[in-house]
C-alpha cells in the first residue's frame, strides 16, 4: 500500500503548515514595522531638540532687538503671543510625531482670563512650555540664571517676564502685568521637584493677598521624570511621554488673614494631591530616575 502523501497543513516541519508560516511572516513584518516606527520616533525626538534650540535662538535675537524699542502694553502682548505660538507649534509637533501623549484640555477653559495667578508643581522643564502653549497671555517669574539663556532671553524680555531677583519691585511689576490683562505662571517651589514636593516660597501668596488675585492651582504629572531635576539633558526617555495637567482648587485671597497662611494652605493642598496616584494609567511617578 502506497504511503499517504503528507499534507502541508499537517507537517510540523513548517510550523503547523501554511497558516503557521503565514503567522511567522506576519510576526516578522510586524516586528520590522515596530522597529521602523521606533527609529522614526527617535529621529523626530532629536530633531525636536535641534528645532527648539535653533528656532528659539533665531526668534530670541529678533525679539531682543524689538525689546530695545520703547516698551508698551502692545509690545508685551506681542511677546507673549510669540512665545505662545512657538510653544504651541512645538507641542503640536511632539504630539503629531508620537513623542508625547498630552492631556491638558482643562487649560483651554482659562483662555481670556486675567488678574489670575497660576500656581503649579514643577516636575519637568516642559511645564512652562505646556502651559504657555495653551494660554497666550502668560508671563512668568524668571530665574536669574535663565535671563541670559540665548534661546529664551529675547522672547521673555519682550513678553515682560519678571526677574525673580527684582526685590522690592517684583510685586509692583507683577501687579502691573496682571492689570494689563495677563496671568502670572509661578512655580512656588522655586525649582524643579526632586523626590518630593519642596517647601514653597511664599512670595506668590503675598502677591495674591496684595493684588487680590485668586490662585488657580495646576497639578502636573508625567509617566516618567523626563527633564526633571537630575535627569541628564541629552538622555532620551521612553516614548511617548504621557503628561496630564489638571485644574485644581482655586484659592481666593480674601478668605485668609495674611499671605503666609494662604501660601501654607496652597502648599498643603499640593501635598495632598500629589500623594494620590494619577487618574491616568502610568502617571504615578513623583521621584527621581530609577524610582
Amino acid at each position: 500500500m502506497a504511503p499517504r502523501p503528507v499534507e502541508l497543513s499537517e507537517s510540523k516541519e513548517f510550523g503547523g503548515g501554511a497558516s503557521g508560516f503565514q503567522g511567522q511572516t506576519s510576526a516578522a513584518k510586524s516586528g520590522v514595522r515596530r522597529g521602523a516606527a521606533s527609529i522614526k520616533q527617535r529621529v523626530c525626538f532629536w530633531f525636536a531638540y535641534c528645532m527648539f534650540g535653533s528656532v528659539g535662538f533665531v526668534t530670541s535675537v529678533g525679539c531682543f532687538l524689538l525689546s530695545l524699542l520703547p516698551g508698551s502694553v502692545w509690545m508685551r502682548r506681542f511677546g507673549q503671543r510669540t512665545i505662545h505660538y512657538l510653544f504651541a507649534f512645538f507641542i503640536w509637533y511632539c504630539r503629531r510625531c508620537g513623542l508625547m501623549d498630552l492631556r491638558a484640555e482643562g487649560l483651554n477653559t482659562l483662555r481670556g482670563r486675567c488678574n489670575l495667578i497660576l500656581a503649579a508643581n514643577h516636575p519637568s522643564l516642559l511645564d512652562a512650555v505646556i502651559v504657555s502653549a495653551h494660554l497666550e497671555n502668560i508671563f512668568c517669574l524668571m530665574k536669574a540664571s535663565l535671563v541670559h539663556n540665548v534661546a529664551l532671553c529675547g522672547q521673555s524680555k519682550l513678553a515682560g517676564y519678571v526677574n525673580n531677583k527684582s526685590g522690592a519691585g517684583l510685586i509692583k511689576a507683577c501687579e502691573s502685568r496682571m492689570q494689563e490683562g495677563s496671568m502670572l505662571l509661578v512655580f512656588p517651589e522655586g525649582t524643579r521637584t526632586r523626590e518630593e514636593l519642596g517647601r514653597f516660597k511664599m512670595g506668590f501668596a503675598l502677591l495674591s493677598a496684595t493684588c487680590g488675585a485668586p490662585i488657580q492651582t495646576l497639578v502636573i504629572r508625567y509617566s516618567q521624570p523626563f527633564l526633571g531635576k537630575g535627569w541628564p539633558f541629552f538622555q532620551a526617555p521612553r516614548l511617548p511621554i504621557v503628561c496630564t495637567v489638571e485644574l485644581g482648587e482655586v484659592f481666593k485671597p480674601h478668605e485668609e488673614r495674611d499671605g503666609r497662611e494662604l501660601g501654607l494652605r496652597v502648599e498643603d493642598y499640593f501635598r495632598r494631591m500629589l500623594a494620590r496616584p494619577g487618574t491616568e494609567e502610568g502617571l504615578t511617578w513623583r521621584g527621581m530616575p530609577g524610582d
